[in-house]
C-alpha cells in the first residue's frame, strides 16, 4: 500500500519552519522596503513624473544609505540660512535637518548631483506626517531683476542664457521634485517665495498645480519681527496654513532702523529704474518667532497628519498598482531640472561600486565550513564527498568538458561506494541487491528495471539515516561549537550546552515549549489547560472564532488582569506609606521583577512566546517523533475540513500585513485616530468574554430585563430611553470623537494604556483609585488629552498667603461739612482749590444746584493685614480653554481688561483725571489695539488650455503692433539692413499664429498637442523679437540727437539773416 505524501505545512498551521502571521515579530518586515513602495505608491498616485519614482528607487538601492526608524527625521528645511525655522522645531523635540549652499561642500549644494541626491534622501528619510520648508532663491523671480532676467507673464522661463536664471529655474524644479516625495508621505510642506513672484507662473509649477492641490496665504514678516515689511507668499498643500497668523508675537522690540529693500534712481536716459538696496539679502533670513508659529502651527494638527498619513498610505499601497506612470511629462522635467549629469553621475557612480564588489571575492569563513558538513552529516552523506558550491559556470566549450568529467568522476565514486555497501550486506546474511531483483524479474518480467532502481534508492536512505544516528551518536563536540539555549526571551541569558548531562538536570535551562500551559478565559486556574495548538484550535472553533482572535483575547485578558492587580498593589502602598514620593520613585529593577511573571506570559498578538521559537519546535521533534506524526495527522484532516475557509481567512491576513506594515512605517501609534462608531460595530466587538459563567449571567440579566420590560409602561420606557440618549450626548461632548473607545476597536491604544499604566514613572498614583473604579472612562479621558498623562492630574494644594494691603480714600462731601469740620476761612480755601481742579460734582437730587456740591475730600489712608490659608483638590488640565470667552473677558472694557482705568464720576475730563491721579501714584493705560486682519488661504488652480490660448494671444498682437510700428520708422533709414524687413516678416507670423490660436479655442479642442505647437514657435520667436526690439531702440536713439542738432541749425539761420 503505498503511502501518500505529506501536504506542505501551511502558515496557519504553525508549522515547524515558519511562524504564524499572528505571531510574526515586527524585526522580520523590511522598514526600508515598506518605506520606499510607500513613497512610489503615493508618487504613482499623484500622477507624478516617472523620473521622480526613479530617482527614489535609486537612492533606496544605495545600500550605505541607511533608512531606518531610528535616524529618521521630522524636519527637513533647504536653504536654511540661520535656521529659524529648525531651531524653534528642535526646541519642540523633533529630529531635524537642514541645507544651504553657505555651509559649503558640494552635499549641501542642489546644483550638484551630491547635493541633490542628498536632499532626496533626507525627504526619503521623512516620518510619514511630518513635514519641511523649501525657500529656492527668488532673486530672478521678483520685479527688481525684470531687466535682466527677461521675466514676463508670457514668458516667465525668462532668458536662460543668463546664469542667475537658469540657476533659478533648475532649482525651482529641484525643489518641487523634493516636495512632491514629501507629499507622498501625507507631509505638511511650505514653499516661500515673495510676494509678485513668478515662480508660480513656470510650466513645471503649473504641471504641479495640476498634480497636488495647493494653497496661498499672504503674510508680511515684520508681523513676526522682522526689521522690514517685506510680503511673503506661502505655498502649502493644506489648507490651514492661514492659522499662522494666530501665532503671531503680542510684544515686539521697536525697530530701530528700517531695512533698506530698495533705491530708486534715474539713468542716463532720463528714466527712473529700481535696484536692490543694502539690506535686501539680508532679509533672506527669517525671524525666530516665524519659526516658532510654524512649530506651534503643526503641533495643533500633528494627530491629524499622521491619522491622515495613515489612511493615504493605506488606500496608495492596495490601489497604485491600477495607476499607470507617467512617461509623458518625463522630458519636460528631465530638461527643466537638468536631471541628465544627475543620472549619469549616479550611473558611474553605480558601476564603480559594482566594479569594487567583484574584486572583493568574499572567501568562505571556517564557520560555514562547518555547517556546510554538520548539515551532510545529518543527511548521512560522507563530508569528504562534499564540494563547495560554485560560484559561476564555466564559459567556453573546453571549460565546460572537464566539468562534466569532474562530475561523471564523482557520480562513478559515490556508484563504487554503494557496491561495496551492498557487498558488506550480503555478507552479513541480508542477501545481495542482484538476487532480489532476480527473484523480483520472474515474478514481475515487465517491471524489472524500475524495481531495481526503487530497491536501490530505498538502501541509499536506509544507509544514509542509519549514517546520520551514528554520527549523531558519535559525535565529538569538537565538530562544531556548542549549542546555545536561552533561559527567558527578556534577559536573553545565555547558557552552555552539555550533551552528556541528563536530559532531567536540562529541563531548567529549556525555553517553555509550544504545547505549554495557556491559561483560558474560562477558567482563572491552570487545571484545564490544552496540551497542543490543536486544543486551541479546537476550542476557539468551539467558541465560533479565529484561533489568532482566541490569542489575543486571551493576551489582552492577561493584560488587564496583571494591570489590576499592579493598580491595587499601587493603593495598598499609598495607603501603607507616609512618603509618596518614595514609593513612586521605585527602582526599575524591582518593578521588573513584580511584572516579569505577568507580562511574561501576556504578551501582545505579534509576540512569539504563545507559539515558541523553531528551534524548541525542532528539538522537540527529534525527542518525540511518534507524538509529532499523530499530530500531523490530526492537523492534515483538520486542514481539509478548513479549506474553503481558507481563501477568507488569506484575505484578512493580507490586510492585517498591510496594517502591520503601516504600523511599522509610522514607528508610533496614531493619535486621533477614526473610531469605530457604535452603530458599525460587529458581534465580534463587543463580543463578552467566552465563559460559561458569564453566559449564565448574561440569560439571566437577559430575564431580568424582559421581565422589566413587560412590567414597564410605554411612557416609563420612553423616559428611560431619553435618559440613555443624553447620557451618550453627554458622553460625546465630554469626550468628542473618542466617546466609543475600547479595548477592541482601539487595540494599539489600549495596549499603550496598558503598558504605561504598569509604568510608575508615567502613571501619576494618584489616578489609581479611578482606574480601579472605571478604567474606560480613564481610557477615553487619556484619549481626549493627546495620551498624555500631565494633562489628566489630581492635585492637591494647600495655600497659605500673607497679604499687606494699603487704601487711598477720597469722599465727596457738601460745603456745610466741610464748614462744620474746618474753619470758615480754610474751607472757603480748600473748596475753590477742589473747585478748580474739577474735583466736585452735583448732587443728583439737586441738579444744577450749586449749594448741594460734593467735594471729593481726603479720607486718609488704610493699612490691613491678612493671613489666609486654604486647601483643595482638583483635577487640572493643562491645555488651552475656550479662547472666545477668555478674549471677551480681556477685551477693552471686560472685567478682566490688564491695565483698565476706573470709571471716575466728576465734572469734567480734566476732573476724572485728576482724580485718579491723586488715588493712584502713577496712572496705566493700554493702546487700543489693532484688529488683526486674517486673510484665508486661496487655493491655486493650474491654468487651462483655453486660458494660455487667449494670453498667448494677446501676446501676439502686441508683439505684433510693436513689430509693425519699429518696422515702418527703419524703413526710411539706409543702415538698419534687414532689420525692417525682418520686423515685418515677424508681425505677419504672429498674425497668422493669432488666426490658428482663434480657430482652435472657437473649436474649443481640449488636445495639448496642437497648443504645445503654437506655444513652442511663439516663445522661440519672442526671444528673436527681444533682441531685435533691442537693436531697433538702439538705432531710434541715435536718430534723437540728429535731429536735435538739424532743429538747432534751422533756429539760428533766419535769426542771422536777420542781423545781415
Amino acid at each position: 500500500m503505498v503511502k501518500r505524501a505529506p501536504a506542505t505545512k501551511s502558515v496557519r498551521r504553525h508549522s515547524m519552519d515558519q511562524t504564524p502571521v499572528f505571531d510574526r515579530p515586527r524585526s522580520k518586515l523590511n522598514y526600508r522596503e515598506i518605506k520606499r513602495r510607500s513613497i512610489i505608491a503615493g508618487l504613482r498616485m499623484m500622477k507624478a513624473p516617472a523620473v521622480v519614482a526613479l530617482l527614489v528607487n535609486l537612492v533606496f538601492s544605495m545600500q550605505f544609505l541607511a533608512i531606518t526608524a531610528s535616524n529618521s527625521l521630522e524636519h527637513l528645511e533647504l536653504f536654511a540660512g540661520d535656521c529659524s525655522v529648525t531651531r524653534a522645531e528642535h526646541m519642540e523635540g523633533r529630529k531635524t535637518m537642514a541645507m544651504d549652499v553657505a555651509w559649503g561642500g558640494e552635499s549641501m549644494d542642489l546644483m550638484t548631483p551630491e547635493g541633490f541626491i542628498g536632499a532626496i534622501y533626507h525627504a526619503c528619510r521623512l516620518k510619514p506626517g511630518t513635514g519641511g520648508l523649501a525657500a529656492p532663491v527668488c532673486s530672478s523671480f521678483v520685479y527688481l531683476n525684470k531687466g535682466t532676467s527677461k521675466r514676463s507673464p508670457s514668458n516667465p522661463c525668462g532668458e536662460e542664457s543668463f546664469p542667475s536664471v537658469f540657476l533659478g529655474n533648475t532649482l525651482a524644479c529641484r525643489t518641487l521634485i523634493i516636495i512632491m516625495i514629501i507629499h507622498a508621505l501625507n507631509g505638511f510642506w511650505l514653499l516661500e517665495q515673495p510676494r509678485g513672484s513668478m515662480m508660480e507662473l513656470l510650466p513645471v509649477f503649473q504641471a504641479f498645480l495640476a498634480k497636488i492641490p495647493t494653497f496661498r496665504h499672504s503674510i508680511n514678516m515684520s508681523c513676526f519681527g522682522a526689521p522690514s515689511q517685506k510680503p511673503t507668499w506661502l505655498y502649502s498643500g493644506h489648507s490651514y496654513i492661514d492659522e499662522v497668523d494666530e501665532f503671531q508675537p503680542r510684544w515686539l522690540p521697536p525697530v530701530e532702523e528700517v531695512a533698506q529693500m530698495a533705491v530708486k534712481y534715474i539713468d542716463g536716459s532720463g528714466k527712473q529704474r529700481v535696484k536692490g538696496g543694502a539690506d535686501l539679502k539680508r532679509s533672506q533670513s527669517y525671524p525666530l518667532p516665524f519659526g516658532r508659529a510654524l512649530s506651534q502651527l503643526r503641533n495643533r494638527h500633528a494627530a491629524q497628519l499622521r491619522s491622515e498619513a495613515r489612511a493615504t498610505i493605506k488606500h496608495n499601497l492596495k490601489n497604485y498598482k491600477h495607476v499607470p506612470r507617467n512617461v509623458k511629462d518625463d522630458a519636460k522635467w528631465i530638461k527643466q531640472a537638468n536631471l541628465g549629469p544627475v543620472l549619469f553621475s549616479v550611473a558611474v557612480f553605480m558601476a564603480k561600486v559594482k566594479k569594487d564588489q567583484l574584486k572583493k571575492k568574499p572567501s568562505r569563513p571556517h564557520d560555514q565550513d562547518t555547517k556546510l558538513k554538520n548539515k551532510e552529516s545529518k543527511k548521512g552523506k560522507d563530508t569528504k564527498i562534499a564540494e563547495p558550491r560554485k560560484s559561476k559556470k564555466p564559459e567556453g566549450k573546453d571549460k565546460r568538458d572537464k566539468q562534466d568529467k569532474k562530475e561523471k568522476k564523482v557520480k562513478k565514486a559515490k556508484k563504487e561506494e554503494l557496491t561495496k555497501e551492498c557487498q558488506k550486506k550480503d555478507k552479513n546474511g541480508k542477501g545481495s541487491m542482484k538476487e532480489k531483483a532476480g527473484d523480483k524479474k520472474g515474478k514481475n518480467t515487465g517491471k524489472g528495471q524500475e524495481n531495481d532502481s526503487r530497491k536501490e534508492r530505498q538502501a541509499t536512505k536506509e544507509m544514509d539515516s542509519k549514517k546520520a544516528k551514528q554520527a549523531e551518536v558519535t559525535r565529538q563536540p569538537a565538530l562544531r561549537p556548542p549549542p546555545q539555549r536561552r533561559v527567558s526571551f527578556k534577559s536573553a541569558q545565555s547558557v552552555p550546552y552539555d550533551p552528556k548531562s541528563a536530559p532531567a538536570s536540562l529541563s531548567s535551562l529549556r525555553t517553555p515549549s509550544p504545547k505549554r500551559a495557556c491559561i483560558s478565559p474560562s477558567a482563572t486556574s491552570s487545571t484545564s489547560v490544552p496540551e497542543s495548538l490543536v486544543a486551541l484550535r479546537k476550542e476557539a472553533s468551539e467558541k465560533g472564532i479565529t484561533l489568532e482572535a482566541y490569542m489575543e483575547e486571551i493576551s489582552r485578558q492577561e493584560l488587564e488582569h496583571s494591570v489590576e492587580e499592579h493598580m491595587k498593589s499601587l493603593l495598598t502602598e499609598a495607603k501603607n506609606t507616609e512618603n509618596e514620593d518614595e514609593a513612586e520613585d521605585m527602582d526599575e529593577d524591582e518593578l521588573l521583577e513584580e511584572v516579569e511573571p505577568l507580562s511574561s506570559d501576556s504578551s501582545s498578538s505579534t509576540s512569539t512566546s504563545e507559539v515558541g521559537s523553531n528551534s524548541d519546535l525542532e528539538d522537540s521533534a527529534a525527542l518525540d517523533t511518534e507524538a509529532d506524526q499523530q499530530e500531523d495527522d490530526e492537523m492534515e484532516e483538520q486542514e481539509e475540513s478548513d479549506e474553503e475557509d481558507d481563501k477568507d481567512e488569506e484575505e484578512a491576513e493580507d490586510l492585517e500585513d498591510l496594517e502591520k506594515e503601516i504600523d511599522t512605517l509610522m514607528s508610533e501609534p496614531i493619535r486621533g485616530a477614526p473610531l469605530v462608531p457604535a452603530a458599525e460595530m460587529t458581534k465580534a466587538d463587543t463580543m463578552p468574554p467566552n465563559d460559561d459563567k458569564d453566559d449564565k449571567d448574561d440569560k439571566d440579566d437577559k430575564d431580568d430585563k424582559d421581565k422589566t420590560q413587560k412590567t414597564q409602561t410605554p411612557g416609563q420606557q420612553e423616559s428611560l430611553q431619553k435618559v440613555v440618549a443624553a447620557q451618550d450626548a453627554a458622553q460625546g461632548k465630554k469626550y468628542g470623537e473618542f466617546a466609543n473607545a475600547n479595548s477592541s476597536n482601539s487595540k494599539s491604544q489600549w495596549d499603550k494604556f496598558c503598558r504605561q499604566c504598569m509604568d510608575r514613572k508615567k502613571f501619576p498614583v494618584a489616578l489609581a483609585s479611578t482606574y480601579v473604579r472605571d478604567k474606560l472612562d480613564l481610557f477615553r479621558c487619556w484619549l481626549s488629552m493627546s495620551e498624555d498623562w500631565s494633562k489628566v492630574s489630581v492635585e492637591f494644594e494647600r495655600r497659605a498667603e500673607c497679604k499687606n494691603t494699603n487704601t487711598r480714600k477720597r469722599q465727596g462731601t457738601k460745603a456745610r461739612e466741610i464748614l462744620k469740620k474746618y474753619p470758615e476761612e480754610k474751607a472757603k480755601a480748600l473748596m475753590k482749590r477742589l473747585y478748580d481742579r474739577g474735583l466736585w460734582y452735583y448732587d443728583p437730587d439737586f441738579d444744577g444746584d450749586t449749594e448741594e456740591i460734593f467735594y471729593y475730600l481726603n479720607a486718609g489712608n488704610e493699612l490691613k493685614r491678612e493671613d489666609i490659608t486654604s486647601e483643595g483638590v482638583a483635577l487640572k488640565m493643562s491645555e488651552a480653554g475656550n479662547k472666545d470667552l477668555v478674549e471677551s473677558l480681556t477685551v477693552e472694557g471686560g472685567p478682566l481688561q490688564c491695565g483698565a482705568l476706573p470709571d471716575a464720576d466728576a465734572a469734567t475730563d480734566a476732573g476724572k483725571k485728576n482724580l485718579v491721579e491723586s488715588i493712584t501714584s502713577a496712572g496705566v493705560a493700554v493702546a487700543k489695539p489693532k484688529p488683526a486682519k486674517r486673510e484665508p488661504s486661496e487655493k491655486l488652480e493650474p491654468k487651462s488650455l483655453l486660458e494660455l490660448a487667449t494670453e498667448k494671444m494677446e501676446l501676439c498682437l502686441q508683439k505684433g503692433a510693436q513689430a509693425r510700428k519699429y518696422s515702418i520708422s527703419l524703413g526710411s533709414l539706409e543702415y538698419s539692413g534687414d532689420l525692417a524687413q525682418q520686423m515685418l516678416q515677424f508681425s505677419n507670423k504672429m498674425e497668422k499664429i493669432y488666426r490658428n490660436l482663434r480657430d482652435l479655442v472657437d473649436k474649443k479642442t481640449n488636445a495639448e498637442e496642437p497648443y504645445e505647437k503654437f506655444f513652442q514657435i511663439i516663445n522661440e520667436k519672442i526671444q528673436w523679437y527681444e533682441k531685435a526690439e533691442a537693436a531697433a531702440k538702439g538705432l531710434q536713439t541715435g536718430l534723437k540727437p540728429k535731429k536735435a542738432k538739424a532743429k538747432a541749425k534751422a533756429k539760428s539761420k533766419p535769426s542771422a539773416t536777420k542781423a545781415a
